[in-house]
């Protein structure tokens, strides 16, 4: 009897199909759910590895998207207080939608100006930024002759009507919301993206000195802006939170890649994360970057808006 032919190999577009299929699934894949319902002391990632530049390189497709879409900006309105000029605007992002945003200019100043971009957190609106708490942030950036540019990303603030107004924290619940959480946060960071290419088209403000903050959910697009953008020149994660997460959107993956100076402030008892966690995400940060705790929960003290400014205009200078 003569043996039955050995299977062909697998060609190398078949090799590398398997390749990208192998990283979606793990890419998009919720990860070990069970490490997201321990307290924050029993959640450790010293044993985290960065993935492989080609791994990496399909992950961050995800986030490139048609720069060559128009952006249409406008004016809604626009108001003067202090020295300050307010502008209410809306632009265009990838995926249709309309994103608000309200553009702070210090009116003293004599040449193109920094800009930084803020970035709320899960349930909040670009209000947020505007509160007793934070508004020194702004206030401080301003007084240093630095705009300042909040936006509402996808599901939050003016933007919920297509959510039916519901708030998108409850997409954090339940395996079956999982992949619509995912989404969001993928699409929040190109809508980031998108506020960029905003900044860059006004003459007022300089493109080569861009910076952005980010609270929690908007601390990790902070770390994934300091991975993907090269227009950046600083970041600052506020409340990162440091839980399981699949490669797509996880901050450490993103850390291990990140190409600017990058500030971390966290509290030390955030039910989100934990002292030995943070330190290990910091370690992955390249170098100029720096850390400071609070002890605070997730919620930080005014002070930090104070920190985050002193470092940023450090980093304009």
């Amino acid at each position: 009897m003569m043996p039955k032919p050995l299977p062909p190999w697998p060609s190398p577009l078949s090799v590398g199909a398997l390749l990208i299929a192998a990283v979606l699934i793990l890419a998009f894949s919720p990860g070990e759910a069970y490490a997201q319902e321990l307290p924050p002391q029993q959640v450790h990632r010293a044993d985290f590895a960065p993935s492989s530049d080609e791994v990496f390189g399909v992950v961050r497709q995800f986030y490139d998207y048609d720069r060559s879409l128009p952006i249409s900006p406008r004016t809604v309105e626009s108001w003067e207080e202090d020295a300050i000029t307010y502008e209410k605007v809306v632009f265009t992002t990838q995926n249709g939608e309309r994103v608000p945003g309200i553009l702070a200019l210090p009116q003293s100043r004599d040449a193109r100006v920094p800009v930084v971009l803020l970035v709320h957190g899960l349930g909040s609106s670009k209000d947020r930024w505007e509160r007793d708490d934070r508004v020194d942030l702004r206030d401080s950036l301003l007084a240093a002759e630095i705009g300042v540019f909040a936006i509402d990303l996808q599901l939050h603030g003016e933007r919920s009507a297509v959510n039916d107004y519901q708030n998108p924290v409850y997409l954090t619940f339940g395996d079956s919301l999982f992949t619509r959480n995912r989404d969001m946060v993928v699409e929040s960071t190109i809508d980031a993206r998108r506020a960029l290419d905003y900044l860059s088209s006004r003459q007022e403000l300089d493109p080569a000195r861009m910076a952005v903050v980010g609270y929690s959910m908007g601390g990790g697009i902070a770390l994934r802006l300091a991975a993907l953008e090269p227009r950046l020149v600083a970041a600052v994660g506020c409340a990162v939170p440091t839980r399981e997460a699949p490669l797509s959107t996880d901050p450490f993956n993103f850390a291990a890649r990140a190409t600017v100076p990058t500030l971390l402030l966290i509290g030390t008892d955030d039910w989100l994360s934990s002292p030995a966690d943070v330190h290990t995400l910091h370690g992955l940060l390249p170098e100029g970057s720096d850390l400071t705790f609070f002890e605070s929960g997730h919620s930080l003290p005014r002070k930090f808006t104070w920190e985050a400014a002193a470092w940023l205009i450090e980093r304009f200078q």
